[in-house]
């Protein structure tokens, strides 16, 4: 290995993160940000809405977006040598993103680490396996991941921060930040320890997948990154598998409780597995028992974006983060009708 790689992997054994600068040439960054942004009024024209619309509903692309698996087929290769070569052994590619913030959605990124989202169910029979069948079944290896910069970002645009020798930390429960009783790391006074990582366009920052990190809010500028991440066939073990509350508002049950809320108001007892969300949501509007909530206006705003964020979805693999859609729903929809249904609300989210 180079010295700049030497020194690399030195400090990615010891903090969990290294910086690598100029990692992708800085006119091939700036170019797939021009791309990216080429593509977001087509993509807004194609779910039928206006381009800040679409942007206040979906922040992140993933593959297979044709615009993401281009860009990872090019900068993810530069990348791949580099990250073997801190690591001194092969990696594959298992997972691409974009994250792109503006002023339609700036918030702030929950401190968490990539590693404890990689629980998968498998099946039934996974509640019949050890805990070393379940593993091997689920197949978890070393991971890192890269936040390959396309722009240029100040640390008071929403630069990465992440939390030195975190990686040495057990991998945690999973951040369920939708969950009423989540507490955010990142606003606790272990983050007070935290550093933050402003980069230029073409820089890269790779970090082991047990690291936390988190993203303050960007304000008025826009941002945008690559995210890549990267494996080994070296094992690893499994994060904690997450309990399910069904009646608890979070990742795995907002969609049920979003459903169910709609029903309560409707005054229908049928299960809310069993029904479609757009047909609800055109269902309410027609019987017009929204003004049945305190805010019946910026409710079925906020559901209009839901069915945006849904479609865009569908057609671009999009998506948003924390605080743009889901939590605003709970305080503007599920909430009240949590308040005013009670027990009722049990029957119908089964």
């Amino acid at each position: 290995p180079s010295f700049r790689m030497m020194r690399g992997q030195q400090q990615l054994l010891q903090s969990g993160y290294v910086v690598l600068k100029a990692a992708v040439r800085a006119e091939r960054a700036r170019f797939w940000d021009s791309e990216l942004e080429k593509m977001l009024p087509l993509w807004a024209k194609e779910c039928g809405a206006p381009l800040e619309d679409y942007l206040s509903a979906v922040c992140r692309w993933r593959a297979p977006n044709p615009v993401v698996s281009a860009m990872s087929a090019e900068l993810g290769t530069a990348m791949r040598l580099q990250v073997q070569e801190l690591l001194g052994r092969p990696v594959s590619l298992s997972g691409s993103g974009i994250f792109r913030k503006s002023k339609f959605a700036c918030m702030g990124t929950h401190a968490h680490q990539d590693a404890s989202y990689r629980w998968r169910t498998l099946d039934a029979k996974a509640d019949s396996l050890t805990a070393s069948e379940l593993w091997a079944e689920m197949g978890e290896r070393e991971a890192l991941s890269s936040w390959v910069a396309l722009t240029d970002v100040q640390a008071e645009q929403g630069a990465l921060q992440v939390l030195p020798g975190s990686h040495e930390h057990p991998i945690s429960l999973r951040q369920d930040f939708l969950h009423p009783d989540f507490i955010d790391v990142a606003s606790t006074p272990v983050w007070d320890d935290a550093v933050t990582l402003p980069v230029q366009a073409g820089d890269a920052v790779v970090f082991n997948s047990r690291l936390w990190h988190a993203a303050p809010p960007s304000g008025e500028a826009r941002r945008s990154a690559l995210a890549l991440r990267w494996e080994t066939q070296v094992p690893m073990e499994p994060p904690p598998r997450p309990e399910i509350q069904l009646d608890k508002y979070g990742m795995d049950t907002s969609g049920v409780h979003i459903k169910a809320s709609l029903l309560w108001l409707l005054q229908k007892k049928s299960p809310a597995s069993k029904e479609v969300l757009e047909d609800l949501v055109a269902e309410v509007r027609d019987a017009g028992v929204l003004k049945k909530l305190p805010s019946a206006c910026e409710a079925d705003k906020l559901l209009d974006r839901y069915m945006l964020l849904r479609k865009a979805g569908r057609l671009h693999f999009a998506t948003a983060q924390n605080k743009m859609v889901w939590e605003p729903l709970y305080d503007l929809l599920v909430q009240p009708v949590e308040r005013d249904a009670g027990v009722e609300l049990a029957k119908i989210r089964l």
